[in-house]
């Protein structure tokens, strides 16, 4: 009974925190334009618009100017009857940042620094900003390592793997990964 109890006070006390840290903070974790999000991938993508396309999927209809672009890159002649390319989803953002295992890790850190003597302190709910954008990183990160976080990612098509060398999804020269950061902004 007792541990459920302290359980239910950490949840209480860990939302006024949030409560109280949203009024003072925003924190932003992806593929910022400023940081290297708005760089261009190709003639008519940049980092955060490829980011999408990994996240939600996409579905791309096939042209005369993409056959011939799959037959001069890849050496494939698509179909007649092929009339779109599916990209499936792979969440490298969403799914890590609302795993549980990442609120725990900020749960347990929360209480192990013992801020909920100190959360009106400005400085810690700072510090509390920056370790949210941190862990979040690093969990996504680990979605990268392990090829997603509550299932694995759909595996790359047959195309895909022989124009970039490897199987692996969401992982070509790495841009994509080495660009996810995050910042801390203040309100108002």
């Amino acid at each position: 009974m007792e541990h459920r109890d302290s359980n239910q006070i950490l949840v209480g006390k860990m939302k006024q925190i949030a409560k109280m840290l949203s009024k003072k903070y925003t924190v932003k974790i992806g593929l910022l334009a400023d940081k290297g999000g708005s760089d261009p991938v190709s003639d008519n993508l940049d980092l955060a618009g490829l980011g999408a396309v990994q996240e939600y999927g996409a579905e791309i209809p096939v042209t005369d100017e993409l056959r011939n672009f799959f037959r001069y890159k890849f050496g494939v002649n698509l179909k007649k009857t092929t009339t779109h390319i599916k990209i499936p989803a792979r969440s490298w953002l969403y799914e890590p940042i609302k795993d549980e295992g990442f609120k725990k890790y900020i749960y347990e850190y929360v209480g192990d620094q013992k801020l909920f003597e100190e959360y009106a302190d400005e400085d810690m709910m700072r510090k509390l900003a920056d370790i949210i954008g941190n862990s979040g990183v690093l969990q996504i990160q680990k979605a990268f390592d392990n090829g997603g976080i509550h299932s694995e990612w759909t595996p790359n098509s047959q195309i895909t793997i022989n124009s970039k060398g490897s199987s692996k999804p969401l992982i070509a020269d790495g841009s994509l990964r080495g660009r996810v950061t995050f910042e801390v902004e203040e309100n108002g």
